[in-house]
């Protein structure tokens, strides 16, 4: 899933707004692919693919953390 500039600035606000550490690291990364089957020179599966992940890393003085995942909801 490709987003728009919006789409991911918006994203990346909300979640930076809701940090309280000391410094946080927001990462978001999209892909859409598409793939072909042939047999007896047709072709006969065809698929799109796309997908999202997000990982956000927090630092607390001398200590951090980090999460990610693929859902945004």
């Amino acid at each position: 899933m490709i987003l728009s500039e919006a789409d991911a600035r918006g994203i990346t606000t909300k979640i930076l707004g809701l940090s309280k550490a000391d410094s946080c690291i927001v990462t978001l990364g999209g892909s859409e692919e598409r793939h072909v089957r042939f047999a007896q020179n047709m072709a006969t599966t065809n698929g799109s693919p796309s997908g999202i992940a997000i990982s956000v890393e927090s630092h607390f003085g001398k200590k951090f953390g980090s999460a990610s995942g693929t859902d945004l909801s």
